[in-house]
Parts: structure tokens; sequence; C-alpha cells
């Protein structure tokens, strides 16, 4: 079987900060290119990017004709922020949390249940 389906696309996006300080940023991320959830690149993104990416010549299909699903990631989110990905997998948000210990859990126990015994 051959694959009549030939085509390339790309995959672009941009890092968002949500923040008040823009000296607390880093002086640049690493994006991971993800296709069909395994890591086949990564860039540099920085602000003289305008914190912005694209990844060009990609095959859009696979061998066997199937469209690929390409996301993107954040390699190391900094210290003090809490990083979202967009639904169509390309704008990552990285907000600061003033609160928020680096160390605990993106998904803290429920509050009600951390200090009661049941009975």
């Amino acid at each position: 079987m051959v694959n009549l389906r030939v085509a390339e696309t790309e995959v672009s996006g941009t890092k968002i900060w949500k923040d008040q300080d823009e000296s607390a940023r880093p002086s640049s991320i690493t994006v991971k290119l993800l296709q069909n959830g395994k890591e086949i690149d990564s860039k540099e993104v920085s602000a003289e990017d305008n914190w912005k990416y694209e990844f060009e010549g990609l095959n859009k299909y696979d061998e066997n004709g199937l469209q690929y699903n390409y996301t993107i990631d954040e390699v190391k989110v900094p210290p003090g922020c809490k990083k979202s990905i967009s639904d169509d997998g390309l704008t990552i948000t990285n907000t600061y949390m003033s609160q928020v210990d680096s160390s605990q859990d993106s998904n803290p126990e429920d509050p009600k249940d951390s200090n009661e015994s049941t009975p």
C-alpha cells in the first residue's frame, strides 16, 4: 500500500505570562514538540522571540495516511508558576502563584478532608 497523502504542516504558538513582574521570568524556556504524544523536537523561546515558537516542515500524515496530532509542552515550569496548556495544545500559559509552594502537588488534597477523622 502506498500512502498518497503526503503533505507538510507547521506548528506555532505563544508562551503567555500572567504575572506582575517581568524581571522574575527566566531569560528563556524550552518548548518541546510532541507528535502523537512522543517528543520529536524542542526549541528555546525567549522575550527576543516575543515568546513565540514555530516548528516547520512537519509531516502531516503517517505512513498509513492518518493525520498526526501535534501538541507542545514546556520542559521546566519556573518556580512559583502554574502551567496550563490551551485546548488546542499550542499555547502555554504560566500564571504566577504568589502563595504556592513549588514543591506542592498541582492537585492538593481537599482542605475539608485534611484534618478530619472519619467515624
